[in-house]
């Protein structure tokens, strides 16, 4: 089981589904008001992507944040630590948070500067020094978990993970 396989119902009301790209991104709507020009806006946050198949909810961590565990045996994602990649990882401080990018390739571009493209896999918690990760973390180094009871300890690396 994967992080992204975790799912729950949409709440009932006070959402908005926008579709960005390849994926529908549900945000919970906090404040509705008219702007300067009076016309209707709110203010909203991104709690999670709609799963088109089951039409269920894949949450993040704000979603956690504002409704709390859905259910006894769900867990909040930002419970889940693992520690930082020991290679190939670059962190940098983005506002409050201090986030963890996994290097895809390193080149030098046009002007013969040194550059690399990268990926977020997480965040770090800053009591522990541990990674948070996120859904993309998951993808790149493997399953998190078998399952949900598991989530709380990370596991071993599969060979497909493991690094030289």
């Amino acid at each position: 089981m994967t992080l992204n396989s975790i799912k729950v119902p949409l709440p009932d009301e006070g959402i908005i589904i926008r579709r960005t790209g390849k994926y529908h991104y549900v945000y919970k709507v906090l404040s509705t008001f008219r702007n300067e020009k009076g016309q209707p806006t709110n203010t909203r946050v991104a709690i999670g992507r709609e799963d088109e198949k089951s039409g269920m909810l894949i949450p993040n961590e704000k979603y956690w944040e504002l409704y709390g565990e859905a259910s006894t045996s769900l867990i909040a994602l930002n419970s889940i630590k693992v520690p930082l990649p020991d290679k190939g990882i670059i962190i940098r401080r983005t506002g409050k948070y201090r986030y963890v990018y996994k290097v895809l390739s390193t080149f030098r571009n046009e002007k013969g500067q040194p550059t690399n493209t990268r990926v977020t896999i997480g965040k770090t918690d800053e009591k522990s020094g541990m990674l948070i990760p996120n859904e993309k973390y998951w993808e790149l180094y493997g399953e998190a978990f078998t399952s949900l009871n598991d989530a709380k300890s990370y596991p071993e690396p599969s060979p497909a993970c493991v690094r030289t």
